[in-house]
């Protein structure tokens, strides 16, 4: 197989699916950024990996696809050798359409398919997408709501089989833009698609981080991950921030956790009302190492783009009247995420880390808040316990601050605060 070479394309459907792929890239070797500007201008150079997001998850399908093509389109221009489309790991948006739309501006006849991302809970069997060994989607069925591209499937035995077995699956060999939804329970299934799809030389994929994991170092090993700014943002010292504007139950447990641990300050925000919350949150900040700001939405209401953009400027208003005495940002939900990207003029996110499984952290590179780190958290992953290891990841860069050691102290031989 010869070398890898050229620049990977990544396109995600929101800002944590972009960051979450990316971050596999990263893990890979691959200089790797996430770009947030509004299209228009060309893709920056000098990176190995770009991932573009689409903000398409809620739109109608027929946007969803149109947005995609043209990301596709931009970073085909900027000279894109490989394309990984990053899709929900549950199917929700409109995978079929964003796939399909992807596969036509790239030029690729079939694109190999897999939401799974077992260390996540989440796998596909028999077709269907799996969430804790729950069925929740038909994927085929799922795939084919958007798309009018030929919806086939790999099946797991063929997986298992042998790559012969893979090639000869049902709907793999046609001649028009197909999709192939592939079922993968174990990590050791999305190494064999990684391991196939390489061999093939496929030049796009789709699936979750899950996959991403698996064929990043097929397509990054020529890539070296050496800058000298990678490290500058572990020298930042001061408290963590912790933004929380998702209603979704895990991110909830998450908080409720945070609010039982030491050391840790919730401050509740009110939808319509978040300057407000800002004169508590400036003395919670003074006085300890972890800071949350909690999005508070009254049960029969919904988080608005008002409250979402209100909730987001005063967080960054904190920040940035923090200085450099703010050790970064911990953000869950998408919405959220980019709307504290947006409410600081971040245009650019320089991807560094995975603190764990599907979260990532990032650089801001610009804006009121460049160089401030960010970490990026979609709402439904991770245990109950991953907004508090977030926070203890990031205070651990700098032992010899005080904040840091004290919070340290509350944290267990396994890094998980004590209760």
């Amino acid at each position: 197989m010869a070398s890898p070479s050229g620049l990977v394309g990544i396109v995600a459907d929101d800002i944590t699916g972009a960051c979450d792929a990316a971050a596999q890239f990263q893990r890979a070797g691959a200089r790797t950024a996430v770009v947030l500007d509004d299209g228009s201008g060309p893709l920056p150079t000098g990176w190995d990996a770009i991932a573009l997001t689409t903000e398409s998850r809620h739109a109608l399908p027929t946007i969803a696809a149109a947005r995609t093509r043209a990301a596709v389109e931009r970073l085909r221009a900027a000279g894109a050798e490989r394309l990984y489309v990053k899709v929900d790991s549950t199917l929700r948006g409109a995978p079929g359409g964003i796939v399909e739309a992807a596969a036509m501006a790239f030029g690729a006849p079939y694109v190999l398919i897999t939401p799974a991302f077992p260390e996540q809970g989440r796998t596909v069997l028999g077709g269907w997408v799996r969430r804790d060994d729950t069925a929740i989607v038909d994927g085929m069925a799922r795939l084919a709501e958007t798309a009018i591209a030929s919806v086939g499937h790999i099946p797991l035995r063929a997986i298992r089989s042998s790559m012969t077995a893979i090639a000869i699956s049902p709907g793999l060999l046609v001649d028009t833009v197909a999709l192939l939804l592939a079922d993968a329970e174990r990590d050791d299934d999305l190494w064999t698609l990684a391991e196939y799809a390489a061999s093939t030389e496929l030049s796009l994929v789709a699936g979750s981080a899950g996959l991403a994991r698996y064929i990043a170092p097929f397509w990054c090993w020529e890539t070296t991950n050496t800058d000298d700014e990678d490290d500058l943002w572990v020298d930042r010292t001061g408290p963590v921030l912790v933004a929380i504007g998702t209603r979704n139950p895990m991110a909830q447990a998450q908080l409720a956790y945070l609010r039982a641990a030491d050391d840790v300050c919730v401050v509740d925000v009110r939808q319509g009302d978040a300057d407000a919350a800002l004169p508590a949150i400036r003395r919670a900040l003074d006085r300890t190492p972890v800071v949350v700001a909690a999005l508070i939405v009254p049960p029969d209401a919904s988080v608005t783009d008002e409250g979402m953009e209100g909730f987001a400027r005063m967080t960054v208003a904190a920040a940035i009247e923090r200085g450099d005495d703010l050790r970064g940002l911990v953000t869950t939900g998408g919405a959220t995420a980019l709307a504290i990207c947006n409410a600081a003029g971040t245009r650019l996110l320089h991807v560094v880390d995975e603190v764990l499984t599907g979260i990532p952290c990032s650089v801001m590179m610009d804006g009121h808040l460049a160089n401030v780190p960010i970490i990026t958290k979609s709402g439904g992953f991770g245990q109950a316990d991953a907004l508090a290891v977030a926070c203890v990841w990031l205070l651990s860069e700098a032992d010899d601050d005080q904040d840091a050691a004290e919070w340290d102290d509350e944290t267990g031989d396994d890094g998980e605060p004590r209760r």
